[in-house]
């Protein structure tokens, strides 16, 4: 049952004015949130929850839904997307509005992608850059995370002024993957030290170029130029060499640290083995195509192979999925991402003599909650609260969003998923919501499936029809020293 408490007729209308004005009533449903659960009635106004109890009564128009027999969950919170990124000349397949309009078909109501200077280009004008890009865009709310790509005098300025004055609290480099913004250990050191000094949170993206480099070229000599070079190019060891490496040099500064993407258990064991010996905070973040997929399938065409590429890459055998899942039921990895950055096939194939050129990325927005869900609750790897931790609660703490993201409470923002357990999806490029013209989960089978959708307390998201407005979503400003990343540090 789905409906106004009096008559209103349900636009199907791809488009619609999404409005946080409403009064909203969801009757009978089970409220999920990372530390419990329990059958509950919650009441929406303004945009946020006004209460949460049994039998709550229905103000005069207000929206009600039924949701008997469904979940009840804080909406997904996305820590690592790429919309409106180039690489290579070739930009992504996905905008700010695809983007998030695919998050919401998957249960995600927030995303965080980056903003990413030009040489010479201070951190303040990149952040300023990118938010007129998303700003008119966005349909749900989003956040940015700062790369920084070189170091000076200034740039310990420019992050406290980014952090203390602009609403963001993170900063990555990368040891790998995009040669022009690939930073030394001295740097790196530094960058670190000035997010610590900042209240900052210094985030990674870790792979050894050189030894990647090395390969590479030993691969073009005997001629192997393929896709399957990229792989080949990039063994475990090369990811937790880097990571390793990244924790020590935080480590040496009392910095925090935010691992991207972790792709193999190598990584995953030396941040656990980290946690163990050390006294600063790190976060393994752990990508839906790390936990979901294992690769091209089998006698693929060169194409379908190039699809599947990006770094580092997604480890082609059927136990590091498995045991990825496992060690982020054991807290060993803390949270899940997307990495959503999606081309079209077409622009993958652009370099066909150089694999190393091959813009890397692929899609996973829209599908991430539901392949953790399938990967983990339905596996009985994850419960539904740890479901909740994972795909929206932790990224809300560990950014300083909480509460007033990642959890459904009186106060908080009324980002929530419907979720029906038992709704049956199979997944095919054909039938997806984003733009990109492949999915590494292609044929995937998922028993649960988010069934509605509530961007601050406005419905957009219903059974499949959008109800969205380019500019509906804001920029979420996030204060610095977050209590959840620095009481490690401080004790």
């Amino acid at each position: 049952m789905f409906g106004w408490w009096r008559t209103h007729n349900i636009d199907d209308s791809e488009e619609d004015d999404a409005t946080d004005e409403q009064i909203i009533l969801i009757r009978n449903g089970t409220v999920v949130n990372s530390d419990s659960y329990a059958l509950a009635d919650v009441l929406i106004v303004n945009g946020k929850v006004s209460e949460i109890g049994k039998g709550l009564l229905a103000y005069e128009d207000t929206f009600v839904i039924d949701a008997t027999d469904m979940l009840l969950m804080p909406g997904g919170i996305d820590p690592s997307t790429h919309f409106d990124f180039i690489q290579n000349g070739v930009r992504t397949a996905e905008n700010f509005y695809s983007g998030t309009k695919a998050a919401l078909a998957g249960g995600t109501t927030m995303i965080m992608d980056f903003a990413i200077p030009y040489e010479n280009e201070c951190l303040v004008e990149a952040l300023k850059r990118t938010q007129l890009i998303a700003n008119d865009s966005v349909v749900c709310d989003y956040s940015l995370h700062m790369v920084v790509r070189s170091f000076d005098e200034k740039t310990p300025n420019e992050i406290s002024c980014v952090t203390n004055t602009k609403g963001v609290n993170s900063f990555k480099v990368f040891m790998g993957y995009a040669k022009d913004l690939i930073v030394p250990d001295d740097v790196m050191y530094n960058i670190f030290l000035a997010c610590r000094k900042s209240g900052a949170l210094p985030m990674v993206h870790a792979e050894n170029q050189t030894l990647i480099d090395c390969n590479s070229q030993i691969l073009l000599v005997k001629n192997i130029k393929g896709p399957e070079a990229h792989y080949l190019a990039r063994p475990d060891l090369i990811e937790g060499e880097a990571v390793y490496r990244a924790c020590t040099i935080a480590n040496s500064v009392k910095a925090p640290l935010y691992v991207c993407n972790v792709m193999s258990e190598y990584a995953a064991d030396v941040i656990n083995g980290k946690l163990q010996t050390t006294k600063i905070p790190i976060y393994g973040e752990v990508t839906a195509s790390a936990l979901g997929s294992t690769g091209p399938p089998a006698n693929s065409s060169e194409s379908l192979q190039t699809a599947y590429i990006r770094s580092p890459p997604i480890r082609q055998d059927q136990t590091t999925s498995v045991n990825l899942m496992k060690r982020l039921s054991q807290g060993e990895l803390t949270l899940t991402a997307s990495d959503d950055c999606s081309y079209y096939i077409d622009d993958k194939l652009c370099y066909p003599e150089d694999f190393a050129e091959i813009p890397c990325g692929v899609n996973g927005v829209e599908d991430r909650m539901s392949v953790v869900w399938e990967k983990g609750v339905n596996t009985g790897m994850l419960s539904k609260c740890h479901f909740v931790a994972v795909t929206s609660t932790n990224a809300a703490k560990i950014f300083n969003m909480y509460p007033k993201k990642g959890i459904i409470d009186v106060g908080s923002d009324a980002d929530i998923v419907i979720w029906d357990p038992q709704k049956f999806k199979q997944i095919v490029y054909q039938k997806h919501d984003q733009n990109c013209d492949y999915n590494i989960f292609h044929k995937m089978k998922i028993i649960g499936n988010p069934d509605i959708v509530l961007v601050k307390g406005a419905i957009c998201y219903y059974k499949g029809v959008f109800k969205v407005r380019k500019g509906f979503g804001k920029f979420v400003k996030r204060n610095p020293y977050c209590e959840f990343v620095y009481k490690r540090i401080n004790q």
